[in-house]
């Protein structure tokens, strides 16, 4: 038995593990040194002369505790000409608090900052301590083991993510001894490799049988363990890749939606003809339409209105189907007019805004192709 066919042999093993990507490595990474001690530099004590009059007499500037005052007048009058502390003309912007913090941050490893860095506000602290958290992330993980976290944070479901890291481990244990010697290993690799280019099971496995009876398997088979080795090890990375961009592609959409809905909802004089809405009514409006208030059961936002209707669903319903009746479907809206008085037109304003939906984001995840790579040459039986 050549040394390929041995490792198909405990090919189910290989395949059942997760080896070379240890989940609880980075799911509870070890533990580290956590030093938030800081040395603060200690206050600078005051000049002054001690003691009282050495030959004895009265000293106008020393008290019955024979303490010299003097110097603490001198302070007091330098103070009084002081007229602010925020005066940099006066003072030196390196020994600012902000400057300060900033270095002993800096100094404890907590933030980078480049020499000759002036800090002006809290916010320039923020911004570097949020780049160095970014910075130092994955700082304890392997290549394998930051793309199976980032693959997860992407919205990658990980049993697939954990199939794509079997099918390379189990085209890493294939020789070419192996593919050399072993016929149903060629026209698995070939079938897996013509399935991955888009043909069905049935016509891939078809081809593979044609090419295995004309005898040009062997090179064939080759290239497509070569093809098939690039597909699996760039599977996870550009579909994560996708996701990330489908995000930010998302996230631009909804910010430019959400614009549009404001711009919308506050430029409008009347959401129910004949009922003028004042700038107050209108706010209350837009962010009954777009703040998030909860979330259901799939995790989809919420906002009030469909907070309410999530909760009670036949109560809105009724509401809504009232209005849309009476309303003539939210067309004409006289017949409230003669019902309504001035004080109630409130409450006529929070149940129209039943009507309004929005506030929901689907979650999708995109699905990964691939099993069927993994269960095939474990299907192998050599």
């Amino acid at each position: 038995m050549s040394k390929g066919e041995d490792l198909f042999d405990n090919i189910d093993a290989n395949l059942d593990s997760d080896e070379g990507v240890d989940v609880n490595e980075f799911i509870n990474p070890p533990e580290g040194d956590n030093d938030n001690s800081g040395n603060e530099p200690p206050a600078n004590e005051p000049d002054g002369d001690e003691g009282g009059n050495p030959d004895g007499g009265t000293n106008d500037n020393v008290d019955n505790t024979g303490v010299d005052t003097s110097e603490f007048e001198k302070d007091l009058e330098n103070t009084g000409n002081n007229n602010s502390v925020d005066d940099d003309s006066s003072a030196d912007n390196s020994s600012s608090p902000l400057q300060l913090i900033a270095s002993t941050l800096h100094a404890e490893g907590v933030i980078d900052l480049e020499e000759g860095t002036e800090i002006t506000s809290s916010q320039q602290i923020l911004d570097a301590a949020r780049k160095k958290i970014k910075s130092n992330e994955f700082a304890d993980l392997n290549d394998d083991q930051k793309q199976y976290v980032e693959a997860l944070r992407a919205g990658i479901p990980e049993e697939v993510v954990k199939q794509n890291f079997n099918n390379i481990n189990a085209l890493n244990n294939i020789t070419p001894e192996a593919i050399e010697n072993n016929e149903n290993l060629r026209r698995t690799l070939i079938t897996q490799s013509l399935i991955a280019e888009g043909l069905s099971e049935a016509k891939a496995t078809k081809s593979a049988n044609r090419i295995v009876e004309a005898g040009e398997d062997v090179e064939e088979a080759q290239e497509a363990y070569n093809s098939l080795k690039t597909i699996e090890s760039k599977r996870i990375s550009d579909e994560t890749a996708k996701l990330k961009q489908d995000a930010a592609d998302k996230k631009v959409k909804d910010a430019e939606k959400l614009a549009s809905i404001k711009t919308t909802v506050l430029e409008r004089e009347e959401f129910i003809p004949g009922f003028k809405a004042n700038s107050s009514t209108r706010e209350k409006v837009y962010q009954t339409m777009t703040k998030v208030v909860g979330h259901d059961e799939q995790g989809n936002a919420l906002n009030a209105i469909n907070a309410a209707r999530h909760e009670n669903p036949e109560e809105m319903e009724m509401i809504e189907s009232y209005l849309f009746n009476i309303t003539n479907g939210f067309k004409d809206f006289t017949t409230l007019k003669g019902k309504l008085k001035t004080n109630s037109v409130k409450e006529l304003d929070k149940k129209l805004q039943g009507t309004q939906s929005g506030g929901g984001t689907s979650k999708s995840v995109s699905k990964q192709a691939g099993g069927g790579l993994a269960a095939a040459i474990d299907n192998l039986k050599i």
